[in-house]
């Protein structure tokens, strides 16, 4: 490999030299005014992170396998930074979406799938749930996957709901 690259969760990666690499535990542990000549990694989920001068930007590509938040039915369901998809399954009770939780960051995508245990179930969405272009589903469709597509706001600090999709 030499000198010029550095091998990260089988991606290779060639920065231009010079980089040094701390690690932190999360995202939120990251300094609050970062350094443009480290690459920081955060050992919770393995990404990597430059500071650019005002902000950081992911390096690292998007995972092969995503980080997955399973529930088996719970009235309240909170994602998590980090998770890429929560899948919530045999919901056998009304749901409500709470806000995310974490340091989430402008453009950060999460995908949540619902499927109830046959039998429809109402959904309610905390405050930070926007739909944009689309109609936020208000119950299941009993035995059915529905799917919502969202992307973190950051500069209205919403959750903009911009897919919704049910099995047919």
């Amino acid at each position: 490999m030499g000198n010029c690259c550095f091998s990260f969760n089988g991606s290779l990666f060639d920065f231009g030299g010079g980089e040094e690499f701390i690690e932190v535990a999360n995202y939120a542990a990251l300094p609050a005014t970062g350094d443009t000549s480290v690459i920081y990694v955060t050992l919770d989920d393995n990404k990597l992170y430059r500071w650019t001068g005002s902000t950081y930007v992911e390096l690292s590509p998007q995972s092969i396998v995503p980080n997955v938040q399973t529930v088996t039915s719970s009235a309240t369901v909170t994602p998590v930074y980090g998770n890429d998809l929560v899948v919530i399954t045999a919901q056998a009770a009304g749901l409500t979406l709470a806000n995310p939780t974490g340091s989430w960051v402008q453009g950060k995508d999460l995908v949540i799938r619902i499927k109830d245990n046959a039998t429809p179930r109402a959904i309610t969405y905390d405050t930070k749930y926007r739909a944009i272009g689309v109609t936020l589903p208000t119950t299941t469709v009993a035995s059915k996957t529905t799917y919502l597509g969202i992307i973190y706001n950051s500069t209205d600090d919403t959750f903009d709901v911009i897919g919704v999709t049910t099995q047919a």
